[in-house]
């Protein structure tokens, strides 16, 4: 997974429901991701592998039944106005 990157862990800061009894995540948690992930500008792999991971992480919550899956998605999707480099080898 994404997120047993070292530097993707580091940004999603516990955040992580894989492996886990599901806990259902909020809105403020991934702004919170947001906000970490940004501090880390000029890193740009640290940065998309965040992304990424945060990505699937509100994935896997919706997929999970989360009952504000709208917001969590739109929320999230909010990486879009982040700039840095995104590729993928």
């Amino acid at each position: 997974m994404l997120g047993d990157r070292p530097e993707a862990s580091s940004v999603l800061a516990g955040y992580e429901t894989d492996g886990e009894e599901y806990k259902a995540m909020t809105v403020e948690e991934v702004r919170i991701i947001i906000e970490a992930i940004k501090a880390h500008a000029g890193d740009d792999e640290v940065q998309h592998s965040g992304e990424d991971a945060l990505h699937q992480e509100v994935l896997e919550a919706i997929a999970s039944g989360a009952p504000n899956a709208v917001e969590l998605a739109a929320e999230a999707l909010k990486t879009r106005d982040i700039s840095f480099a995104r590729w993928c080898a």
